[in-house]
């Protein structure tokens, strides 16, 4: 344990965005903020989903002789250490199986050289996966080709039959060559397709499944996140000498005082996710389950699966599947490989969802198999999580951007909005090829959610932004020891800028003086306050109208209609507890939401200047008048 992370003054949610290696600093920024802030929630996709662990697992080994914050800022230092081979430790955490290691290897060899090596690399790959026995036939059939061609020109007699034979032989042993060659690249291309779409869906759809090989001495990137989270959390301490084969949980996290959440992606239902699951509808198979996480977490899981009490739920379980165990007994580990699935390159997981089907007929429950991939595949940086309209303590986010400079100083690297008009207008992307537009197709459907929230008031000034250069996080998994260095001053940088909001300490965040700095907490403070009571009033004077007039057509207005489903709950829907006695109760709130509605929606307060507030589908920016009249008094 760190004396510096003893007692924190101030409290604070964090939330990280997905980004591979991008990652690398958020272990230092998560330090900085420790010191100052004990975390409350603790949320990321992807790769931020590991920093996100990461901080859980600290924050649980806060106290710890061996764990917590202190052993977690040291980690990024240990990723860089470099081997006999000069690969670093990040590297060497993405290992493949040894089914995808060829096509893994070509696709490496592509992806990190550049020019004729690539090139070089490609063909050497094809060509040991084609019929290379083939390729040697031909080289000596054209040997003898080209040494038949010489022999007829020497019996033909005369120096010109041989100056003409010699050309013609060799001309006619390079044709066998290049055809030859080309026929064993193409058949060793179809034949690593096939192989590779085999190895690949086997593999559960990756190239990596996070598992250690068994011919290597390194850990694999599951096996080494289980590992460092089992530390941070003070497995090491001699008094958790029992629980060293125990994985740390939901429930030890919020036993600590908090709460880890990871955005996931079902592919299967096209839909995102949140874990832990409230749902008890899902299932697990421990056979699959022991090929991408280690066996303590395995036996942790089946030991503490859920109870299946419906008859229907048993039979659909039969013997191999085992129900996902309730929040308080997941580990956090597998919360966080859920959402660290990037496509192609880390394995998918499968869970199976319970599922309604038509059987001869009538309908039956059984499970079927889900795919999970990574969170950022539908919000990358999701600061929608933990969101309160007054909040008591900040919920900060960091935000990853690209340039093709950045400054030498890590602090001119990092930026957060710290006055009034800074960062309310987005970046504006260059198009100038149809692959550039393509490219932004996929950028604005994996980011348009996040990017609309990043830039609005009540949530800009909440969120660092750390710039990284060519050649540093995302895919480039090689970055040497000198490109990570600086990633992590920058993560060091980011955490004391996000600090400063409450501390109000500008030392070394780059942040200039002002009057504006020294009070960051309290104006965002009243940005949300302004921001929720124009809400409040919109609201209310949406709901003035509709909740207590009898409609025209003789409908029955909204609290009459909850008398209605007392007396007939099995017409409506959602209403088997709807008793006299709730229903007087919500009437009852609902009057005294109707009071509110005697005062104008402006009498709340407007919002912030360029803030667009809407309850609705639509934004209101053409006023329609109401076909009733006095349904548009009062309003905006």
């Amino acid at each position: 344990m760190t004396a510096v992370f003893d007692s924190p003054e101030y409290e604070c949610d964090v939330i990280l965005k997905g980004g591979i290696t991008s990652g690398i600093v958020y272990p230092p920024a998560i330090a900085e903020l420790a010191q100052y802030h004990r975390f409350r929630g603790i949320a990321g996709a992807s790769a931020g989903a590991i920093g996100a662990s990461a901080a859980a697992a600290a924050e649980v080994g806060r106290q710890s002789e061996t764990g917590g914050f202190g052993l977690l800022d040291s980690l990024p230092t240990e990723l860089s250490a470099t081997d006999d081979q000069g690969r670093t430790k990040l590297l060497r955490l993405f290992q493949p199986q040894d089914e995808t290691r060829p096509i893994f290897d070509i696709v490496w060899q592509a992806r990190s050289t550049v020019g004729m090596t690539r090139v070089r690399g490609i063909l050497k790959g094809l060509f040991r996966e084609g019929p290379r026995w083939l390729f040697w036939v031909l080289v000596a059939i054209a040997f003898l080709l080209g040494i038949a061609g010489i022999v007829v020109g020497i019996g033909a007699g005369g120096a010109p039959s041989l100056g003409l034979s010699v050309p013609l032989a060799i001309v006619l042993v390079l044709l066998v060559l290049i055809v030859g060659g080309g026929f064993v690249l193409v058949r060793g291309g179809l034949a690593m397709w096939n192989e590779t779409r085999a190895a690949l869906s086997n593999n559960f759809h990756g190239f990596v499944n996070g598992s250690t090989p068994d011919d290597s001495d390194d850990p694999a990137l599951t096996d080494w996140l289980y590992d460092g989270l089992q530390r941070l959390a003070g497995r090491g301490d001699g008094s958790q000498a029992k629980l060293t084969s125990v994985p740390v949980t939901h429930g030890e996290v919020a036993g600590a005082g908090a709460q880890f959440v990871a955005i996931t992606t079902n592919l299967s239902r096209g839909t995102s996710e949140q874990m832990p699951f409230r749902k008890r509808i899902w299932a697990f198979d421990p056979e699959e389950f022991s090929r991408i996480f280690p066996a303590d977490v395995v036996h942790h899981m089946v030991q503490h699966a859920d109870t299946a009490t419906d008859a229907d739920v048993v039979e659909a379980l039969g013997s191999q599947l085992r129900l996902l165990p309730l929040p308080e007994h997941l580990p956090i580990i597998v919360t966080a490989r859920m959402s660290l699935s990037f496509p192609v390159l880390l394995s998918a997981v499968p869970l199976y969802g319970l599922t309604p089907q038509r059987v001869d007929g009538g309908w039956r429950k059984k499970f079927v198999r889900n795919w999970f991939s990574d969170g950022g595949i539908t919000s990358n940086l999701p600061v929608h999580l933990f969101d309160r309209p007054l909040p008591n303590y900040p919920t900060y986010a960091i935000n990853l951007g690209s340039s093709p400079d950045v400054a030498t100083d890590p602090c001119d690297n990092v930026f957060r909005p710290i006055k009034a008009g800074q960062g309310r207008l987005p970046s504006t992307l260059e198009i100038s090829s149809t692959l550039d537009l393509l490219g932004a197709v996929f950028d604005t459907m994996q980011n348009w959610s996040d990017n609309n929230l990043i830039h609005t008031a009540g949530f800009r000034e909440r969120i660092c932004m750390i710039r990284l250069g060519t050649g540093e996080g995302g895919m480039n998994l090689d970055m040497s020891p000198e490109l990570i260095a600086p990633l992590i001053e920058r993560g060091r940088c980011a955490g004391r800028n996000l600090s400063s909001m409450r501390t109000g300490d500008l030392t070394d965040t780059g942040i200039p003086a002002s009057k504006e700095a020294s009070r960051q907490w309290d104006r965002h403070r009243w940005t949300r306050f302004r921001i929720t009571g124009a809400g409040l009033g919109r609201l209310v004077g949406e709901v003035q109208p509709a909740i207590s007039p009898s409609a025209t057509d003789g409908t029955a207005n909204y609290l009459d209609l909850g008398d209605e489903v007392v007396h007939d709950q099995s017409a409506f829907p959602y209403a088997s507890d709807w008793t006299e006695a709730r229903n007087s109760e919500v009437a009852a709130m609902w009057q005294s939401v109707l009071k509110l509605g005697g005062y104008a929606p402006k009498s709340f307060g407007d919002g912030p200047p360029g803030v667009g507030l809407s309850f609705g589908a639509s934004s209101d920016t053409v006023h329609v008048k109401s076909a009733h009249p006095g349904d548009d008094e009062g309003a905006s």
